[in-house]
């Protein structure tokens, strides 16, 4: 049985980029949320649902220079064997950052648009400085 997965949604991180939220999780000792199979999707759907959430950045990225959209990949390299892409999605060459969205689905999207921060853990994350204890966060 694989390690279990620790989501946490940061609602006051809903004005960042892509970029900006993996470094953010980074810092925290997580990386930006990865999601692998169905069951890891509706946990986190619940969440954003829950949370009353809209989209979310996941941590999946185009990294073909063409427009095929061949080349998705997760955080660190991990092959992409599992999707839920929303209807006629990925769609556009120039989005190459995915977001989750209300219904449950990917969406690919600009990575400059401001989302809400999702990161995930192998472990509850410790924080670095009481400033961490201040950012809302739900689990």
């Amino acid at each position: 049985m694989g390690m279990r997965k620790i989501l946490a949604l940061f609602p006051d991180k809903g004005g960042i980029n892509q970029s900006e939220c993996e470094t953010f999780c980074l810092g925290l000792n997580g990386t930006i949320l990865t999601i692998l199979n169905e069951a890891e999707n509706t946990r986190f759907h619940w969440q954003m649902e829950y949370y009353n959430q809209y989209r979310s950045w996941i941590g999946l990225y185009d990294t073909t220079a063409e427009d095929t959209h061949s080349g998705w990949v997760w955080a660190g390299d991990i092959p992409l064997s599992y999707s839920k892409w929303g209807e006629k999605e990925p769609n556009l060459e120039t989005e190459r950052c995915a977001a989750f969205n209300e219904e449950g689905y990917w969406l690919d999207v600009p990575c400059t648009w401001h989302l809400t921060c999702s990161c995930e853990f192998g472990t509850l994350p410790t924080p670095s400085n009481a400033s961490w204890l201040k950012t809302p966060c739900y689990f």
